[in-house]
């Protein structure tokens, strides 16, 4: 809970600023603003698929650790954006990157929170996890928001209104690769075998194999 908590914080930011940088920097319509986080979406539904089939061979950590790495570098490396970049040479790859990682850490972090929990109590659980999706998102958009325009105003005294913005952007980014740093360390809580299928190997019982010749 405590990483989705943080998670969900870092991920909000990335749409809400990126959305702004799209029309306010670039200046997309929000037709053209929507389809550029199309492989982003694309990017979210290959993760998910791959963590599901990877979950049950490497049990929940690997893939949350593995999640919140690539967030990291997706995160620090689209905080390096400025107002003159293009989105297939400066966007597209980081973005992908981060969409990519949340797609692999959400069925992971699905998974620990209900893992052990009785039947009857499972949807309690779920719902837990997805309240602190909500309030990380909620309260990482009213914090980096005002990070990002207290940036934006010190920046407005020396470089253009398109840098200034940008720089809070980048500030906001730079933060969200922190949150994922702590998510990171977070997840070595996770117990090593969550979500693993364990196949116990059983030996034959010498009273019972075939192999072995049974006394009367």
């Amino acid at each position: 809970n405590l990483m989705m908590f943080l998670i969900g914080g870092a991920f909000f930011a990335m749409w809400y600023f990126l959305t702004y940088y799209f029309q306010g920097v670039l200046g997309y319509g929000p037709v053209k603003a929507g389809f550029a986080f199309f492989p982003m979406a694309l990017a979210i539904i290959i993760g998910a698929q791959i963590s599901s089939r990877l979950l049950s061979r490497t049990g929940v950590r690997p893939l949350l650790q593995i999640g919140a790495v690539l967030a990291t570098l997706g995160f620090l490396w689209i905080s390096l954006i400025k107002p003159a970049d293009s989105y297939v040479g400066h966007i597209l790859v980081p973005s992908f990157i981060c969409a990519f990682a949340m797609g692999l850490l959400f069925a992971p972090l699905a998974t620990a929170a209900t893992s052990g929990v009785d039947r009857a109590d499972a949807g309690l659980a779920s719902g837990i996890l997805n309240t602190a999706r909500q309030v990380g998102g909620s309260l990482a958009l009213a914090i980096l928001a005002t990070v990002a325009t207290d940036v934006t105003h010190h920046a407005l005294r020396t470089v253009s209104p398109a840098s200034a913005y940008t720089s809070g952007y980048d500030r906001v980014f730079q933060i969200s690769a922190g949150v994922t740093i702590v998510a990171l360390f977070v997840s070595f809580a996770v117990p090593r075998n969550t979500g693993r299928m364990v196949i116990a190997a059983v030996s034959p019982s010498p009273e019972v194999s075939p192999m072995l010749p049974v006394e009367p």
